[in-house]
């Protein structure tokens, strides 16, 4: 039996290792450089990579993060390092396990995106998306709330009407309280738009501390707002709310030194809309009527069956 040994020369070695040292300098340095974190398991999810910035997304030591280090390992460390004592790592990377949004009790958001590998492992890349959820959370809140007096708006009201409605109890009712200020033109007209948008925003001060935690209270446009008062026992309880709050409207505001009386003074009104969970009856038609009804001054009610007006 013969062999043959083929014997390189000592330079293609060296040249051979140096050109393999300069690769490994270009990848490590192309990872640390990321501006993603990302971290390579095997398939028993073992650490075979990762890279500087995943160690600064999650606030770990780096001598912490070595090759063969599993997942759940390293989540428990950056649990560790970012949250209280009490926090549990399976609970707060539960809704991470296929990717997507990991909400730190830090504060931070961090995004994730896993890509299976074809010997099983997976490559998980982590993006610090703080800033974008924030902007996105004020897109949102300024599209359902009034920016005078930072109650929601009539997108947000018929949201959370539709949604006191569906879950409405057996026997519960929900009521509607409208209340429009007439002649609060005269207001803007006489004294001024700052003071007339300064008397809004008393009277949404107002209306906010006479109502419980778990009702509504929207501006709908110019001077008209609208509560929502859910699981009532008796429709009566909104009959008393809104006597409570003619009254309540109706004391004296002092704006930049102009005492204004509004409510009863200048006829104000506030009529309350009662209703149960809703079975068949269309929503707009049901508007269209509540729409007539407090346009002519007429009460208004839904029955517990379906969306008829009384």
């Amino acid at each position: 039996m013969f062999f043959a040994l083929r014997v390189l020369p000592l330079r293609v070695i060296d040249k051979t290792l140096g050109a393999l040292a300069s690769q490994t300098v270009r990848f490590e340095t192309s990872l640390d450089n990321m501006s993603q974190g990302l971290c390579m398991f095997d398939a028993d999810r073992k650490l075979l990579v990762s890279n500087k910035r995943y160690t600064e997304l999650f606030g770990i030591a780096a001598e912490k993060v070595v090759p063969g280090t599993t997942e759940l390992q390293l989540q428990a460390l950056s649990t560790a390092a970012n949250s209280s004592a009490e926090t549990n790592a399976a609970g707060e990377w539960a809704s991470f396990e296929d990717g997507g949004i990991l909400r730190r009790t830090n504060g931070n958001v961090i995004a994730g995106f896993r890509k299976p590998m074809a010997n099983g492992g997976v490559v998980v890349t982590y993006e610090d998306i703080t800033e974008r959820s924030l902007a996105e959370g004020k897109i949102f809140h300024m599209a359902r709330h009034d920016a005078l007096t930072e109650l929601p708006n009539r997108r947000l009201f018929h949201e959370e009407l539709e949604h006191a409605l569906q879950h409405a109890d057996a026997g519960e009712s929900v009521a509607v309280l409208y209340l429009d200020i007439d002649n609060f033109k005269n207001v803007n007209d006489t004294l001024g738009h700052p003071v007339g948008d300064e008397l809004l925003r008393q009277i949404a001060g107002r209306l906010r501390v006479a109502v419980r935690a778990a009702d509504t209270v929207a501006r709908l446009g110019g001077d008209e707002f609208a509560i929502i008062q859910t699981r009532l026992a008796q429709p009566l309880n909104a009959t008393d709310l809104a006597v409570r709050i003619v009254e309540l409207i109706g004391e004296p505001d002092l704006i930049d030194g102009h005492q204004i009386v509004v409510g009863r003074a200048s006829g104000s009104r506030c009529r309350p809309v009662t209703a149960t969970r809703p079975i068949g009856f269309s929503r707009t038609q049901t508007w269209r009527s509540i729409a007539r009804r407090r346009r002519d001054g007429e009460p208004t009610a839904i029955s517990k069956s379906r969306w008829t007006l009384a």
